[in-house]
């Protein structure tokens, strides 16, 4: 074996136990989270309307990773409202303006199945979408 091999091995087997293995790395689940696809109308206060919508740049994102939704760039000088409905679950919940730019919802006791998600606020806005669990 030439030292270079050898060097290599002998690294890989000192720090796997530290790093993982590569295959773990590379072939990562590839539905571990996502985006969901929301759109509507969101308006940011005093700095006009904000259409979203399909096809633009988004503002405001939701993601699921496993049972956690994260909610971000919400944040809108207003109170935002955050409704999850589907498969025998409600979630309600009102966010306060200063907290709405990152929002995270546990729900790991909701069933699989499929949800619609709401978000509304004062100055008009609404996004809509719809994911599973």
């Amino acid at each position: 074996m030439k030292r270079k091999d050898f060097l290599r091995k002998t690294i890989l087997l000192a720090f796997a136990p530290v790093i993982g293995s590569a295959n773990a790395i590379l072939y990562a689940k590839p539905n571990d989270y996502g985006d969901i696809p929301i759109k509507g109308r969101w308006p940011y206060g005093n700095s006009g309307g904000s259409i979203q919508s399909i096809g633009n740049t988004l503002e405001v994102v939701a993601t699921l990773v496993n049972t956690t939704l994260y909610i971000t760039g919400a944040g809108c000088g207003s109170d935002v409202n955050v409704l999850i409905i589907g498969s025998s679950f409600t979630y309600q919940d009102t966010v306060s303006a200063a907290d709405a730019n990152t929002i995270i919802i546990d729900l790991s006791s909701a069933l699989p199945g499929d949800y619609t998600l709401h978000l509304s606020n004062s100055l008009g806005g609404f996004l809509n979408g719809n994911f599973s669990l």
